[in-house]
């Protein structure tokens, strides 16, 4: 295939542009920004949010007018790649929104299973940490029409109201870098940036899996007849069948995989019923081939023909969503509108909302006719009936998610083309700027007559068997002479079937931070030329988290000193005080979730305990702790104050029994959670992988590298451990104990069993050049020169108690 590039005058030329003056009052007509992001896709928002808390000044642009695209529209059954895959590619602000949407459940660690609405709210949360505002720093249905370039360097572009675009004078944005995040490439495209659409041949990159493809999978089986009048050619085709041959095995085209709308549906009633109302432009004859299908395989359940993917964690407890959907194409005939998403990438935006309607509109036809049908069986259709449409998802779309689901459209053809061989790490990246993980995933792209049988083609699932593969800084960076200030994260640069293991939103994600970093790069130290950037150290802020400080060693080895505040902000930190009850947690600590069945007591068995008792805590008899376990206390920010505060304990965990015990602190919301596990590293990852539930997803992860002993032995030797955090201004501190039942061996019961004694909470300092200095780093008003307003009988007022006060006579 030939490389494309922009050609001017997509739209129609016949816009009315008023002018700008009229409108000025009103709203702002340009813009000049330091980073401009278009597309508020996952990676939009992550590269928006990246921008502004690096400093920059940044505008995102949504031609839509909903945030988030497929990850907030319906899209809630997140594909990643094998169990573990996400440990290990989905980092930093990513892998902070699932920590945040698992936190919404109760979950203790990461949840990639989540509603809509709550996606949608995420990421409302970190543009308003930004300050990233409605109106001024976020332009809602505004969609580029032209791009001003002045030789390589694009200075800015145009944009049209999409809501008015005849009526609505235009608006211009400068910026020192353009980020093109939007799931069709329009930037890019008008930018001048090379580009291609469809599928390139199996023999250009040497790809087996590339081009033309007619497999096994969602595939119709043997026998369906094609034809209006079965058996009869000269009757016409059925709806949704092309009219020519399929091509030849491996062959390129300009065909793209097919389209959908993934479908939120619900149990909970009320919801709005499937059959409230006959959908727009219903025909009943577009879906003769599903029932011709059915005929030659038979109806088995309701999933012959729909994906149903439940809105939970099987790991934990989320019944909170277990009647909530995300439905995706399943079989032969099912919610991909197979062939009709071809024109799509080079459609004019009226063109493109044409497109969309007719997904919507046999969709919903898709569903009215499963759910009226007489020929579906009783049994089955009584199944469909118990699903709606939920009230509380899209209430301004009709309870329809409005997001296409756009899964390819153009691809950069960059600086360097990440292929097969990449994927299936034959060869490595030596850029990397994110990870990919997932199968090599292709939906069907036509569907033919083949040998007189209806056959679908295009659908590939190619595994991968090596784990994650970088993928290249180059391949989201175009030509220099083309655009030396463009980044292109999302429409990257790579091969057809490449791409189909690229495009999951998490990895969106993470690229839309990677690339608000070079971004940022770019401008600071190269003159916004972002080829020049080095992305070893985007990926290096990356790995290094939220932009707070992290010690790997004792603070004080470092010229630091430490001020201990226990007495002050715990209670009960030594476990010291008798249990009230048995069957709650000991005084002045808390657990979550409540209510967990546990063997609770206090024990002076241990060597290297503080005082007379430590706490022991274990599941019940034969029991295990499945869901993650928190041991906790939260302190108030009024008692701390903005700084580094390490927290430490004595702790000792049975050797058969480690379980996922560790040591936590945290700010109060959870986030930016520090862990310390008890074991050393190699026990937790059995090997190059994972187990159970355990997850390496916190914010700062660290290993103690203790052996613990066996019950009621003399090795039963408390250890100290140790984590650091870093709070800012009005954060409250949560720090305690987190454990579960998971460990390598298939008996689980028993695991999770730990003894904790001696928390300490230290305020970390810098050590102070002068006597007064150390004194004032440790007191407030040593030196009692704050005035107490004249009230010298009270030392309250100055930050002092007196002393039989502070003696409890």
């Amino acid at each position: 295939m030939k490389a494309k590039t922009i050609i001017r005058g997509l739209l129609p030329a016949v816009l009315c542009v008023q002018p700008l003056c009229s409108y000025a009052h009103q709203s702002p007509v340009s813009a000049d920004v330091d980073i401009c992001v278009y597309g508020s896709t996952p990676a939009g928002i992550m590269a928006a949010y990246t921008a502004r808390q690096k400093g920059k000044s940044v505008l995102l642009v949504s031609p839509t007018k909903r945030l988030g695209g497929m990850t907030t529209g319906g899209l809630g059954w997140t594909d990643i790649g094998d169990s573990i895959s996400h440990r290990r590619i989905v980092k930093g602000y990513a892998r902070e929104f699932y920590r945040r949407i698992g936190q919404h459940y109760g979950m203790a660690s990461p949840t990639f299973y989540f509603e809509p609405k709550v996606a949608l709210a995420t990421f409302r949360g970190f543009l308003d940490e930004a300050g990233i505002k409605d109106s001024t720093d976020i332009w809602y249905q505004w969609r580029i029409v032209s791009a001003d370039k002045a030789g390589s360097t694009l200075g800015s572009i145009t944009l049209e109201d999409a809501t008015a675009p005849r009526q609505t004078p235009h608006r211009t944005v400068h910026a020192k870098v353009f980020i093109d995040c939007s799931y069709e490439g329009d930037l890019m495209a008008r930018a001048g940036i090379s580009y291609t659409v469809g599928r390139e041949p199996a023999s250009q990159y040497g790809e087996p899996e590339n081009g033309v493809q007619c497999l096994n999978k969602h595939q119709f089986c043997d026998g369906v007849d094609p034809y209006v009048v079965p058996g009869d050619s000269t009757s016409g085709l059925l709806w949704g069948i092309m009219p020519g041959p399929m091509g030849r095995q491996g062959e390129g085209d300009n065909h793209i995989q097919a389209y959908n709308y993934r479908l939120t549906l619900t149990k909970n009633k009320p919801f709005r019923a499937i059959t409230d109302k006959v959908p727009d432009n219903y025909a009943p004859s577009r879906y003769e081939l599903l029932f011709r299908w059915m005929e030659k395989k038979g109806w088995q359940g309701y999933g012959d023909c729909l994906k149903w993917s439940y809105m939970k964690d099987k790991s934990g407890p989320n019944e909170w969503n277990a009647l909530k959907t995300d439905n995706n194409n399943q079989g032969g005939f099912s919610t991909d509108m197979i062939g009709y998403s071809w024109d799509y990438p080079e459609a004019t935006y009226e063109q493109r909302d044409s497109i969309a309607k007719l997904h919507e509109d046999y969709t919903k036809g898709l569903l009215y006719i499963l759910w009226t049908d007489p020929r579906v069986p009783a049994s089955i259709q009584a199944e469909f009936r118990k699903w709606g449409y939920p009230l509380d998802e899209y209430e301004d779309n009709g309870n329809f998610t409005p997001q296409l689901y756009v899964r390819e459209a153009r691809r950069m053809l960059g600086r360097m083309v990440m292929t097969e061989d990449y994927c299936l790490k034959n060869k490595v990246a030596d850029d990397p700027i994110a990870w990919g993980a997932y199968t090599m995933d292709s939906h069907n792209c036509g569907r033919y007559v083949v040998n007189g049988m209806v056959k679908n083609e295009g659908d590939v699932q190619r595994h991968l068997t090596k784990g994650p593969y970088g993928i290249s800084y180059r391949a989201i960076t175009p030509h220099r002479e083309e655009a030396s200030n463009v980044l292109v994260p999302v429409c990257l640069s790579a091969s057809h079937i490449a791409y189909g293991s690229i495009r999951m939103e998490p990895v969106y994600m993470v690229l839309g931070q990677t690339t608000a970093l070079a971004a940022v790069q770019a401008i600071d130290e190269h003159q916004g030329c972002v080829q020049e950037v080095d992305p070893a150290d985007c990926l290096r802020q990356l790995e290094h988290g939220l932009d707070v400080h992290r010690y790997d060693v004792q603070p004080a080895d470092r010229g630091r000193v430490m001020v201990d505040i226990t007495r002050r902000v715990l209670a009960n930190p030594s476990f010291e005080q008798p249990f009230v009850q048995a069957s709650q947690p000991p005084q002045g600590w808390m657990e979550a979730p409540a209510g967990t069945t546990l063997q609770r007591s206090l024990t002076a068995t241990p060597t290297g305990r503080d005082g007379q008792n430590a706490y022991m805590c274990k599941p019940a008899q034969g029991q295990t702790i499945a869901t993650p376990l928190r041991l906790y206390q939260k302190v108030p920010a009024s008692r701390l104050g903005a700084g580094t505060y390490r927290v430490t304990c004595r702790m000792w965990v049975e050797k058969d029994y480690y379980g996922t015990c560790c040591l936590f602190a945290s700010r109060g919301d959870g986030s930016c959670c520090n862990v310390q596990y008890w074991s050393t590293e190699p026990y937790y990852r059995n090997g190059s992988s994972g187990y159970d539930n355990l997850d390496y997803t916190d914010y700062r992860t660290t290993f103690a590298g203790h052996a613990g002993g066996r019950a009621g032995s003399s090795s039963q030797n408390m250890q100290r451990m140790e984590v650091y955090v870093t709070l800012a201004e009005g954060d409250d501190l949560m720090l305690g104990i987190r454990t579960n039942s998971a460990n390598q061996g298939a008996d689980k019961a028993g695991a999770g069993y730990f003894i904790v004694d001696d928390f300490r909470v230290q305020r970390v300092g810098s050590v102070p050049a002068s006597q007064d200095g150390l004194s004032d780093s440790v007191l407030t008003n040593h030196d009692f020169e704050r005035d107490p307003q004249g009230e010298t009988a009270s030392y309250v007022n100055c930050n002092w108690r007196r002393g039989e006060a502070l003696l409890g006579n």
